[in-house]
């Protein structure tokens, strides 16, 4: 009898010990008793500050501050702080009852309630000191407003310095791209914004500082605005000239090869540009692009995969595949249109960008109106385009002209040509002849 009775306590000993393993992890714990230690921490030092602020109106000082305090209904803070400590409270109790079940299951729960209440006495806590830090704000405030509003109008003085040369610069830029006056004053709107916000500010500064009952809050908050702007006028200055430069350079990124190595298992895919910036070409050599960029170009060899035009920000390029230059035309700084005997337009590239013919294969009058309608009004900056019809395009891959300009390229050289080839037989053979137009072919067009 006695055996078994050892025996069974034994058994119980041995279960409590598992339920104990099986119970709340030892880090989630340790974290929510401290949490509910820190409520009482909370609640004593929250009492230290009313006692702190109950002296403050017994002093000499609360007739400075007593405006403040009104205006700002700063012993509401302390009612906030009491309704956080009483939620607090409640949180409270809930992790003791779940610490005391001790279940494993309870784990995540525990975690919540935790944060909550740390949440809520950090609320607690933080309303309860903003009247004294106030205090000591408003004081050193008043102690040193000979200083601040020095340093107030130099800044401000700054800012206008800067802002007056920004104006400068926009006016240029409207005159030399006056069909981007538009574009140029919406990234000239921040700033025109942040230099009134600096004028008002200053305003408001040298009026209180002038009062004969200042308001040194107020006062302190048109000289942070001051601060905060100054403090980001430089760059936005250097931002805005920078994006305005970039109105005068234009440039094409042209895919003129490209290639994929093996190793082993992984694919390496690699691109070779013609970069032609402001009437200059130049060749770059090989980079290495993501198996994704590559699969959109694989029908682009020839074309620009990036084109940036006079007058647009480096932010508006087209990174479409679009033929070479077609992107300038329509615009008198690349050229005009010309008119054939057959009532046909043309453009006409000026002198420096005649070059542009040597990637479509044509003479410098490759493009007409209507085949450049049909790219601006359904295919610009929206997808690429490639001219002809699905089974005969003008440009890209797939052109007469690339097979014979590319001929000895890498990628002519590793079959590429034969199996865009051949890929394309197999899918007109399901589709049959007359697939789907991509886009208008450059015959002759009207104006």
């Amino acid at each position: 009898m006695l055996e078994r009775r050892r025996s069974g306590l034994l058994l119980l000993l041995f279960v409590v010990l598992a339920c104990a393993r099986c119970g709340i992890p030892e880090p989630t714990r340790t974290a929510a008793e401290a949490a509910v230690r820190k409520v009482e921490e909370v609640q004593s030092a929250i009492e230290q500050e009313k006692q702190k602020y109950a002296e403050l109106k017994n002093s000499g000082d609360w007739a400075f501050v007593r405006p403040y305090a009104e205006r700002r209904a700063w012993e509401q803070r302390f009612d906030a702080a009491g309704e956080d400590l009483r939620e607090a409270e409640a949180s409270k109790e809930k992790l003791e009852k779940l610490l005391a079940s001790n279940k494993k299951a309870d784990m995540e729960r525990v975690g919540t309630e935790t944060a909550g209440l740390l949440q809520t006495l950090d609320r607690a806590e933080r309303a309860a000191k903003r009247p004294l830090e106030a205090v000591a704000h408003l004081k050193e405030v008043r102690d040193s407003k000979d200083e601040m509003i020095e340093q107030a109008e130099t800044q401000a003085d700054d800012v206008n310095r800067k802002y007056e040369g920004l104006v400068l610069v926009s006016e240029q830029a409207q005159q030399d791209h006056p069909d981007r006056v538009g574009a140029i004053n919406d990234r000239f709107y921040n700033i025109r914004s942040a230099h009134a916000d600096v004028q008002r500010a200053l305003d408001s500064a040298e009026n209180e500082i002038a009062s004969a009952d200042p308001n040194y809050m107020t006062f302190s908050d048109s000289c942070d605005t001051i601060t905060r702007h100054h403090a980001g006028f430089s760059e936005a200055d250097d931002k805005f000239r920078a994006q305005l430069g970039e109105l005068g350079v234009s440039y094409s990124k042209i895919l003129t090869d490209m290639r994929v190595d093996k190793e082993g298992r992984v694919r390496k895919y690699f691109h070779q540009y013609a970069y032609v910036e402001d009437g200059k070409e130049k060749r770059r050599d090989w980079e290495e692009v993501s198996a994704q960029f590559y699969q959109k170009h694989e029908k682009s060899l020839g074309m620009a995969v990036a084109t940036k035009p006079y007058g647009y920000f480096e932010d508006e390029v087209l990174d479409e595949a679009t033929p070479v230059g077609l992107a300038m035309v329509d615009d008198e700084r690349y050229g005009y249109w010309e008119r054939d005997n057959y009532g046909g337009h043309y453009w006409h590239y000026h002198r420096p960008f005649f070059f542009y013919s040597t990637f479509y294969g044509r003479s410098h009058r490759a493009y007409d109106y209507d085949g450049y309608q049909t790219w601006r009004n359904g295919y610009r900056g929206r997808s690429a385009f490639h001219g002809g019809t699905a089974s005969k395009p003008l440009y890209g891959t797939d052109s007469t002209f690339a097979k014979t300009q590319y001929a000895d390229s890498t990628y002519a050289k590793r079959g590429g040509f034969a199996k865009a080839g051949a890929a394309r037989t197999r899918a007109s053979s399901t589709q049959r002849a007359g697939a789907s137009r991509r886009g208008g072919a450059f015959g002759r067009g009207g104006k």
